[in-house]
């Protein structure tokens, strides 16, 4: 399963992109992410993006998962992301690289 977030917006407007492969990662750690994924309904939530949200100078996430040959793309404001989908995009920023690295360890990625 491939993810990949971005992270823009924010004061400075910086865009924060990180990918994370789970066949590159220890089958404990896959099997922990395909779990967070699985408990997530990634259709409904990409038919009803973007998920909106009030307020300035927040951040706004996109999140694109292919897994099993389907895409799905989830746009959300800060204060819209559903908690399911925010530990999924959290992982993926922590633990995973940006575009064209490799990744990092657990707690040794992009904050």
């Amino acid at each position: 399963m491939q993810l990949d977030v971005v992270r823009s917006g924010g004061f400075a407007n910086l865009r924060l992109p990180a990918s994370l492969d789970t066949e590159e990662l220890t089958r404990g750690e896959a099997q922990e992410i395909e779990a967070l994924v699985g408990g997530i309904d990634l259709k409904s939530l990409a038919e009803r993006s973007p998920l909106r949200g009030a307020g300035a100078d927040r951040f706004q996430y996109e999140l694109k998962v292919v897994r099993d040959g389907e895409e799905y793309r989830v746009i959300a404001s800060e204060s819209e992301v559903p908690p399911e989908l925010r530990a999924v995009i959290d992982r993926v920023l922590t633990q995973g690289s940006a575009p064209g690295t490799s990744p990092t360890g657990p707690g040794q990625g992009r904050p």
